[in-house]
């Protein structure tokens, strides 16, 4: 088992890694729906790394994340989102832990949701449906 500094660059100690990751979420109040999401997508990226066969953060490239976030079992567009803020939050946390020198998460871009706009039935609509 790993102890929390240094902070482990194998992200297969990720469970580990969650913890203190967690931990932290709670410390600068994340609500609980927050670190809930936190603690899926980071799993996910675990699974991800563990099919690229990537041992550790270090060696992972802008590439790997934009793959990860669009790609990886074929999310929907809000966890496309949910991905990148997570990733953005992860890599924040590994270079204010000298872990990694700069988050190359940063420039991954939310991906745009298209707001729906409601249809409303028209006067004659409603009065004609409310007829028996």
């Amino acid at each position: 088992m790993t102890t929390a500094s240094p902070l482990m660059p194998q992200i297969w100690g990720i469970l580990d890694f969650r913890s203190i990751r967690v931990a932290y979420c709670q410390l600068v109040d994340f609500s609980a729906r927050s670190i809930q999401a936190l603690t899926i997508r980071l799993n996910e990226l675990a699974n991800f790394l563990k099919i690229q066969r990537i041992r550790s953060v270090k060696k992972v490239r802008y590439r790997h994340l934009i793959d990860f976030t669009t790609d990886f079992n074929a999310p929907s567009i809000h966890v496309t989102k949910s991905r990148v803020w997570t990733l953005r939050q992860f890599y924040h946390f590994l270079t204010l832990n000298r872990i990694i020198p700069e988050n190359i998460a940063t420039g991954i871009p939310y991906p745009k949701i298209e707001k729906t706009v409601p249809e409303f039935l028209t006067q004659e609509e409603s009065s004609i449906g409310g007829q028996v």
